[in-house]
């Protein structure tokens, strides 16, 4: 979803999720239609806190892990002031989420540690932010159009770490999407109805070992020394598509064609 929640008017599940006009089939399809721009500016801004004050202790860990979460989203909409009949929706959503990842692990027995249970909290932060641009226009009574940017990013330190896994093994991630899209509706006849999308989207995404060494597994007892898994990957796609819509009596017909995933 490239919108608030609180941008969002209404959801809705198509429960034909082989039509034609979708290019992933699957068991449903959510259809998600936002709030309409009036003749007034609207907006509203929604914050939720958790902390671990209200948290049970963890019986795997030393002390009481850490734990806080914080979310900030919102939107606003309304009519462009310099542009009649055109409106635009903005909306962003903000996710902070300060945990921490409890290590329970059997290492080599030493002097300090005769018996070689090891356990503690590693801190593994997360941090996930969304925003999104659209500009609307009425060209006339049959033809209306938008414009839609949408941007997402999303980074996490510490990642897999946790239970036998020694923070050694921990990766620092990032992953970051951009997408543009362009919509328009012609209202061709009373009963022939053509509906035009090019999305364009671009992800890029990357993997940081926190720690450079050769690996070190004992299955049962404890993993150390690095995750291995340092990657980069990126990602262009292009969809296009044009559908018809024709009804008559009670007859509804929708046919069309379209680029469905042309993928680098």
């Amino acid at each position: 979803v490239t919108v608030s929640a609180s941008a969002v008017q209404e959801i809705r599940i198509n429960q034909d999720p082989y039509s034609a006009q979708y290019y992933w089939p699957g068991r449903g399809q959510m259809e998600i239609i936002t709030k309409s721009a009036a003749d007034h500016y609207h907006g509203q801004f929604n914050f939720i806190f958790r902390d671990a004050s209200l948290n049970a202790q963890n019986a795997l860990a030393p002390v009481k892990p850490a734990e806080q979460r914080r979310v900030y989203e919102g939107h606003v909409t309304g009519p462009v002031f310099f542009a009649p009949k055109s409106s635009f929706l903005v909306s962003f959503n903000r996710a902070e989420e300060d945990q921490d990842s409890v290590v329970f692990a059997n290492l080599a027995p030493t002097l300090d540690n005769p018996s070689g249970f090891f356990h503690a909290n590693v801190p593994a932060p997360t941090r996930d932010t969304e925003f999104s641009a659209r500009a609307a226009h009425q060209f006339s009574d049959r033809n209306s159009a938008y414009a839609e940017y949408s941007y997402e990013q999303w980074t996490g330190q510490n990642q897999g770490v946790g239970g036998q896994s020694l923070a050694q093994v921990g990766t620092n991630n990032r992953y970051n999407e951009n997408d543009f899209k362009i919509h328009v509706d012609s209202t061709l006849s009373a009963v022939l109805m053509n509906q035009f999308s090019v999305v364009a989207e671009h992800s890029s995404s990357q993997n940081i070992d926190t720690h450079e060494a050769p690996r070190v597994s004992v299955a049962g007892y404890f993993a150390t020394g690095s995750a291995q898994s340092d990657a980069v990957s990126t990602d262009y796609n292009l969809r296009i598509y044009d559908n018809m819509a024709w009804t008559h009596g009670r007859h509804f017909v929708k046919f069309g064609a379209g680029v469905p995933h042309l993928n680098r």
